[in-house]
């Protein structure tokens, strides 16, 4: 399976801000953290009654593409924290479990747990909206300054 390993270690230098230096992973970091700004924005954006009336579909559109992109995200970290030295602990599933119980992995999981859990639970959406801001926290991922939230 080395072919495995050697995709898993390209994603993980690609993901990671300390690591990726080149353009690809830039351009990466980049997308992810203009899509964070622009949720944030839609959040704020929804709030106004006449404005969500207005926009609903392109809202619930741009939703689904964000929760669509973070999930991936979050599965290729989970998938390649094993090449992370400083939390490798030999074993692929104690590594993974210690990144899923990280803060960072858990703000991530809560970035996207609301539109998963409206799939399956009434909730009211302004609570809904409420926990999509959360998805400012995953800055920390690309700022380290970040870390202080």
């Amino acid at each position: 399976m080395p072919n495995v390993s050697k995709l898993r270690k390209k994603c993980f230098h690609l993901l990671e801000d300390d690591i990726a230096e080149s353009s690809t992973g830039k351009h990466i970091n980049r997308f992810l953290i203009v899509l964070i700004l622009l949720n944030v924005i839609a959040v704020i954006l929804e709030s106004d009654n006449a404005i969500n009336q207005q926009y609903t579909l392109q809202f619930t559109l741009f939703n689904i593409f964000s929760v669509f992109i973070f999930s991936i995200e979050y599965l290729i970290r989970v998938w390649v924290c094993i090449e992370n030295k400083a939390i490798n602990h030999h074993s692929c599933f104690k590594t993974r479990l210690y990144y899923v119980i990280s803060p960072i992995a858990i703000i991530d999981l809560i970035a996207i747990a609301p539109f998963y859990l409206s799939c399956f639970i009434i909730i009211d959406l302004r609570y809904l909206r409420l926990l999509r801001v959360l998805r400012l926290l995953k800055l920390s991922h690309y700022f380290k300054d970040f870390n202080i939230f």
